[in-house]
């Protein structure tokens, strides 16, 4: 007797057609998902800076989290320019760029998916939230240092952890314009 294999749907990771749209732009290599999402495979991009005399030749960090939030300081503080950056959501990240040692975040990351009403994620230190969506249908945890492939949910193993970081989140999404609160057309979460 055959087995009835269930639908594909648009989202499933399986799906060819899924396949191919998060592949369009290159491979994600180990990393799930792709570009425009905010999975490790849409989040993670290399980074190469070349300063002669000032970055070592050949240096390759794996460790240091970095994010286009902690340009503007990063730049100022190497070039020596003084600014007020109270408020803003980011890290001077200078002694990575110049091969001085691994950045180690102090502030967590966030990532929300153009479209009202995305739920947003956050990582803060290894772990990695997002809230359930309707395309994923519980909250998801991650340690990222442990399980960089996004490939096991330990959000059961750690409901303390969840709590935390979904309050976070939470503070973090009600600092965001009112109007990006609207309910998503068709409510897909923006998974795609």
């Amino acid at each position: 007797m055959d087995q009835v294999k269930p639908p594909l749907t648009a989202n499933d990771e399986s799906n060819p057609e899924t396949n191919i749209r998060l592949n369009a732009m290159g491979s994600s290599g180990p990393f799930r998902g792709g570009k425009h999402l905010d999975l490790e495979g849409g989040v993670r991009i290399p980074f190469i800076v070349r300063w002669p005399g000032q970055v070592p030749a050949g240096r390759v960090d794996e460790r240091s989290v970095l994010s286009g939030v902690d340009w503007l300081p990063t730049l100022c503080a190497l070039s020596g320019t003084k600014i007020d950056i109270a408020g803003f959501d980011r890290e001077d990240t200078s002694a990575a760029w110049l091969g001085k040692g691994e950045h180690a975040r102090t502030k967590p990351l966030f990532w929300k998916l153009p479209g009202p009403g995305a739920p947003g994620t956050i990582r803060d230190g290894s772990w990695k939230f997002s809230p359930a969506r309707k395309s994923r249908g519980e909250p998801e945890l991650y340690d990222l240092t442990a399980d960089p492939g996004e490939e096991r949910n330990v959000a059961k193993e750690y409901p303390d952890i969840v709590q935390l970081l979904s309050a976070k989140l939470e503070a973090w999404k009600a600092t965001l314009p009112k109007h990006d609160d609207a309910p998503a057309p068709n409510d897909n979460d923006n998974d795609q």
